[in-house]
Parts: structure tokens; C-alpha cells; sequence
């Protein structure tokens, strides 16, 4: 049975086991070579089923960042304002993921090197993994 199968259906169920893990993990297909993200089943690529998971370092490029100053329902652990933003991950052909800025404002340029503390969030009553970026040193 795969990952999805036994989450049901969850093709990203093994990028959330990693980071609750302390790993960041992305999908690559095998035959093609191509990085996956969002998660998929089946590569668009080649149509290879289920592309494996590769550990990658949790590292890339600050492509974007929104900052939210208005509470909203499920948001209350994480407390106002804060920064998500919008990182490219070189290592796998600049696929993007999001996650919670830890630094300075002013560190929020585009195209600077960052890195991730892997770690959890607040979300209700849950704590979920996640992403938290700051500048590179």
C-alpha cells in the first residue's frame, strides 16, 4: 500500500511525516527527473506512478513574502503580524514553498539566500509541522 493510500489519498502524507520528522522531503520521479510540488500521484511529466520522496536540505531563495496583520480564525497560535513567505528551492528546480518568516523585515529581499528551522505551528487546537525561514548567514 502506498503512503496516499494508507492516508487516504493524501498524496502529500509523506512530506508532513518528514517534517514531523525534522526532514524536508520533496517528490523527484525517477524516470523523468522531474521535482514534484504540490504532491502528485502520478508524474504529469512521464506518467510515472508514485514519484519517491528525496530529502533535500531546507535551504533556497526568499522568492516572496505577505505579511498579515488581521487575526483570522485557526491563526490565533501564531499571533499578529506575521511574515509567510515564499521560498525557491534551488536543489529542486525552484519549486516554492511557503512557510513563517523569522527574521527582520528589512532581511525580506528578493533573491536573498535563506534557510529553515524545521519546527511545528498552532494551528487550533492542533500543532502542525512547519516551515519557519530566515536569512541565510
Amino acid at each position: 500500500m502506498s503512503d496516499a493510500q494508507a492516508k487516504g489519498g493524501a498524496a502529500d502524507a509523506p512530506y508532513w511525516r518528514a517534517l514531523s520528522e525534522g526532514r524536508l522531503s520533496i517528490q523527484r520521479c525517477e524516470a523523468c527527473n522531474h521535482w514534484h510540488w504540490p504532491a502528485v500521484v502520478r508524474c504529469g511529466e512521464c506518467g510515472a506512478w508514485e514519484p519517491p520522496w528525496r530529502d533535500i536540505a531546507a535551504e533556497g531563495a526568499l522568492f516572496s513574502w505577505t505579511k498579515t496583520v488581521h487575526p483570522f480564525g485557526g491563526s490565533e497560535g501564531i499571533g499578529v503580524p506575521y511574515t509567510t513567505v515564499l521560498v525557491a528551492l534551488p536543489q529542486a528546480d525552484g519549486r516554492r514553498l511557503l512557510g513563517l518568516w523569522e527574521g527582520a523585515d528589512d532581511e525580506l529581499v528578493e533573491g536573498a539566500p535563506v534557510t529553515a528551522r524545521i519546527g511545528a505551528t498552532r494551528v487550533g487546537a492542533s500543532d502542525v509541522p512547519s516551515l519557519h525561514w530566515r536569512r541565510a548567514s
